[in-house]
């Protein structure tokens, strides 16, 4: 048997090893094992969709990293808006962020910019590119940076942008969904 491994998984070989309250029980309950008491119990599952997209199509400058958005496209699942640039989770999950601009930039030179997630003021995923020699007109480079994320209720997911040296974000795009309980 070298080489092979196997786990052992709870066993449901008997009555005596549920544990269900009959008092709660409901339709669509599912078996869930308990760890602590070695049972398995009757348990619900969250799965409340969560999707959330806004996109923004007028420019922003450097001058203000953080991105004001326009009012979402969709916002199902409880998630709160304030209008501006942050979204204030309602749901405890797996969620999938995503998020791409395209900058544009008129002046020849070096450029770096950066585009990144944050959530509750920390950075948690980034990208960043360095534009040399643009020739003459505009440029444009899409970027895009995407984050799958344990979130708790009230998590405040933001995005920014620095666009260094005369660029633009001409438009950019914020997509949240909510992929497991």
């Amino acid at each position: 048997m070298s080489g092979i491994y196997s786990t052992k998984t709870p066993e449901l070989s008997t009555l005596g090893d549920v544990d269900i309250n009959l008092s709660t029980i409901a339709n669509n309950d599912v078996l869930q094992y308990n760890s602590t008491t070695g049972q398995w119990d009757n348990g619900t599952i969250d799965l409340t969709p969560v999707l959330f997209t806004v996109y923004k199509s007028a420019n922003s400058t450097t001058s203000n990293p953080v991105i004001n958005w326009t009012t979402p496209e969709f916002n199902i699942g409880g998630g709160g808006w304030d209008g501006a640039g942050t979204y204030t989770v309602g749901l405890t999950g797996y969620y999938d962020i995503n998020f791409q601009a395209q900058i544009q930039t008129n002046t020849p030179n070096t450029r770096a910019n950066f585009i990144s997630i944050r959530v509750n003021g920390t950075v948690v995923s980034s990208a960043n590119n360095f534009m040399l020699n643009v020739t003459s007109g505009a440029e444009y480079l899409n970027m895009v940076v995407s984050k799958l994320l344990y979130l708790n209720i009230n998590d405040a997911i933001t995005t920014s942008a620095t666009i260094n040296q005369s660029g633009v974000i001409n438009n950019s795009h914020l997509k949240i969904i909510r992929v497991s309980p």
